[in-house]
């Protein structure tokens, strides 16, 4: 603040009786506003408070409990005999300024002593922080950093101690005890001690009921997580009367939108380079209705080749029905999701063949189609996965997890039916491993698996990388419409949106306009609006039609405008703030959003990133969600982040890789493929790269780790990403900067500093399959 040496001249002399005469002696050159707002900060800084501090968290030091102006704090003495000194230089009272001035000396920086220097939430060598993908923290009500004694109990003969460390009215965070021995199914009884000083609070008096949601001990306290059960209109009143008066003095929690905004940055660093197909269907009477798939840049190459001779996606072939029912009732039975696939040329005409391992098994045909089919360039090798949604699942994925309001009812309608979740992850092998199985007796005997050609592509795409270009807004706008060309016959359309350069129809019959021609619009119903303005004959070009011919796109010929169109143009922008927009570009970036909320927590691969700090490539932050997932727990038992994964990040190809990650082609991703032992107890990891080592020493290996139970095979696909994409976090940033712009400064920092991607894929059953090991493959993937 301005004339802050004057303010602290002003400070002892506060408490005297005569410091207005002497205020307007020192203050006596200041200009009258100056003045006003001078004494205002003084008249803030001498409030009274009954603010605890407490620096156990944030001292090395030993802090002990002192009692200071009828207030607990827990201090070093150093700071106990400072914050007494000023206790006294306000007359005994503790006052906004006593603990601002005494806060701000611990934030000052203090002398390090470079033999002992430690970072608090420094990683060790070979650790790596969980981070959750697709799956935030969403609050219905503000949480704020409140610090205010309590009482807890669950048995009222035994009470404890604590601290808040956070308080909302249908929840808080407590800091206690381990003493304090906790039964997770009773409730807890929390006492706020010190709220009776301030206010009349007589509903709280007798303590307030809380559920026990999550425990954790750390640096020898219990920190807990509570939320109020059996809520009573009264404590709500008082709690929020209690949370308003202290408003100014408590800044909110944004743990939450830091952890969300986090996830948000680093997803969209994630999408370019997942090579997933991902699927969102709906199933009514066991049938599987695709919907939507989402196109990132990495699995464009993936869908094409499922496109035949006109480009008719055939993926509705490959995943059958039949197919997606098997992996239903079997979900961990691995023949199923294995999928295998080749194309021919014959006659002009592009044929597909494709079949899962269980397919093959039961016709006692592995060897006769993978060594005709890997002898074709098409060959190649897929993972089929299929996830049941739920309503929960879809309301937290449809809404925006910043506001908590839900996404446009347009994006609702597209996706309100998902049940099902497919993604069809392709894999990398070694085509020659499977050249070498003995030839087929009768190659006509695979036409059993050859697909059912589709006509017409049953799944509509959308890109997680959208722009809109349209130079001018379009306006969601249904009236009649009437379009003829030449001395054809007029077919009336309803328009579905409107813009002063084109329209979008949806017609009531399929048109045969020639594309090449104009066309004429009339508009009846809006001709009692315009006047002697003429809404007919108003000349169009067509630009696009949809498949079936129902929907029309039109553009507006650039020349002299007609007056019907100029009374177009006027209406639009005079009533733009009554109509509504059809963004484009805000429904894509939604149904982007919520698709990739369902999949990311249901994906096969696991991302760990990499990042670049001063000169260490460090792979230290994995992406996870609260699904459980198969890879995680085989590589990481604990779960508990930061995960210990020193055995797998220092075998000396991976590390070469990470080191060098920032130098890999964008187009050209680079792939390890390692089988190994897991660690067990005592027994460090046997690794072995796949691509180093010739069949008969893998299979050997292979059998050896499949007798331990402890085989997984790794494909590590490793990406350079690219810079942040600060204007999609715009929204994010904004609302932490507006309560801690240095917390947003750090999570930019961070997003500059991550310099690729590693994507974990476990390929256990390929690998088996490689080397002719099916037999031994088991039908539950926790059995490997």
């Amino acid at each position: 603040m301005a004339h802050q040496e004057l303010i602290e001249q002003l400070k002892p002399v506060m408490q005297h009786t005569d410091f207005d005469s002497l205020f307007e002696l020192l203050c006596q050159d200041l200009h009258r506003s100056d003045k006003f707002l001078l004494k205002m900060e003084l008249s803030r800084l001498n409030q009274s408070t009954s603010q605890s501090i407490d620096l156990r968290d944030r001292l090395s030091a030993q802090c002990s409990q002192v009692e200071i102006a009828g207030v607990t704090h827990f201090l070093t003495p150093q700071l106990s005999q400072q914050l007494d000194q000023l206790v006294k230089m306000y007359g005994g009272r503790l006052t906004v300024g006593a603990v601002e001035e005494l806060l701000a000396d611990v934030r000052k920086p203090q002398p390090i002593d470079p033999s002992n220097v430690t970072e608090a939430n420094e990683l060790e060598a070979g650790e790596c922080e969980l981070m959750a993908l697709g799956h935030y923290v969403m609050r219905r009500e503000i949480r704020r950093s409140f610090s205010t004694q309590v009482t807890l109990w669950q048995n009222p003969n035994h009470k404890h101690e604590g601290l808040t460390i956070d308080l909302s009215v249908g929840g808080c965070r407590v800091r206690t005890s381990n003493e304090f021995r906790l039964v997770e199914s009773h409730p807890v009884y929390l006492h706020f001690s010190e709220f009776g000083r301030e206010f009349m609070v007589p509903s709280l008096d007798q303590g307030v009921q809380y559920q026990l949601l999550q425990s954790e001990s750390r640096r020898g306290y219990q920190y807990l997580r509570l939320k109020r059960v059996n809520s009573q209109a009264d404590q709500d009143k008082e709690l929020e009367r209690v949370l308003q008066a202290n408003s100014l003095r408590t800044v909110p929690e944004i743990n939450h939108l830091i952890a969300t905004t986090r996830s948000h940055g680093y997803e969209r660093q994630l999408l370019p380079l997942m090579n997933t197909l991902i699927i969102a269907c709906s199933a009514d009477d066991n049938k599987l209705t695709p919907l939507l798939m989402l196109k990132t840049q990495r699995n464009q190459a993936v869908h094409q080749y499922w496109c035949d001779e006109n480009n008719v996606s055939q993926l509705s072939a490959a995943l059958s029905p039949e197919r997606i029912a098997q992996l239903r009732q079997y979900p961990d039975n691995l023949a199923h999701g294995l999928l295998y696939s080749f194309h021919i040329h014959q006659q002009q005409q592009k044929l597909f063949f494709s079949a899962t391992l269980a397919d093959l098994q039961h016709a006692n045909m592995v060897d006769d189609f993978l060594q005709i089919a890997s002898n074709q360039a098409s060959f190649r090798v897929h993972r089929i996965g299929q996830h049941q949604l739920n309503n929960t699942d879809l309301n937290r994925a449809l809404r925006n997890p910043l506001t908590m309001c839900p996404y446009e009812p347009l994006v609702l309608q597209q996706l309100q039916d998902t049940s099902v979740l497919v993604t069809l992850q392709p894999l990398d092998t070694d085509v020659s491993a499977y050249q070498q199985r003995p030839a087929a007796i009768d190659p006509n005997l695979l036409r059993r698996f050859g697909m059912i050609r589709q006509n017409k592509s049953e799944i509509r795409t959308i890109a997680s990388l959208h722009d809109d270009m349209r130079t001018e807004a379009r306006f969601n706008m249904s009236t009649v419409v009437k379009v003829s060309q030449g001395f054809g016959s007029v077919v009336e359309a309803q328009s579905l949106d409107i813009s002063t350069q084109g329209m979008k129809l949806k017609l009531t019959s399929p048109h045969n306009f020639k594309i090449d021609k104009l066309v004429e619009v009339a508009l009846p119903q809006m001709q009692e609006l315009a006047g002697k303005s003429k809404l007919s004959g108003l000349p169009y070009q067509i630009i696009g039609s949809a498949d079936d011919d129902s929907i029309l796109r039109l553009q507006a010929i650039i020349g002299k405008p007609l007056p019907g169109q100029r009374f177009l143009t006027e209406l639009l922008s005079k009533n733009s703030n009554r109509l509504v927009t059809a963004s484009s570009s805000k429904q894509n970036k939604q149904l982007v959003e919520s698709i990739k909320n369902i999949a990311l927590p249901r994906m096969a691969a696991i991302p760990l990133f990499i990042h670049k700090r001063e000169a260490l490539y460090l792979a230290d932050l994995i992406g996870c969600s609260d699904i459980k997932h198969p890879l995680l727990s085989k590589i990481a038992p604990q779960a508990t982040s930061p995960v210990n994964l020193q055995w797998l990040l220092s075998y000396p190809a991976l590390q070469q890789a990470i080191h060098q990650v920032d130098k890999i082609n964008p187009l050209l991703p680079q792939r390890i493929t390692l089988a190994m032992v897991l660690p067990q107890g005592q027994q460090p990891a046997q690794i072995i790269n796949v691509d180093q080592t010739d069949k008969l020493t893998l299979r050997r290996f292979l059998i050896k780790a499949i007798a331990q139970k402890s085989l997984l095979g790794l494909q590590i696909e490793l990406s350079a990403t690219d810079k942040p994409d600060l204007n999609y976090l715009q929204e994010d940033l904004s609302a932490i900067s507006g309560h801690a712009l240095h917390r947003a400064r750090e999570l930019e920092t961070m997003l500059w500093q991550l310099k690729g991607c590693a994507m974990l894929l476990d390929v256990s059953e390929e690998l088996l399959c490689r080397v002719g090991l099916e037999s031994l493959l088991p039908a539950h993937c926790d059995q490997i």
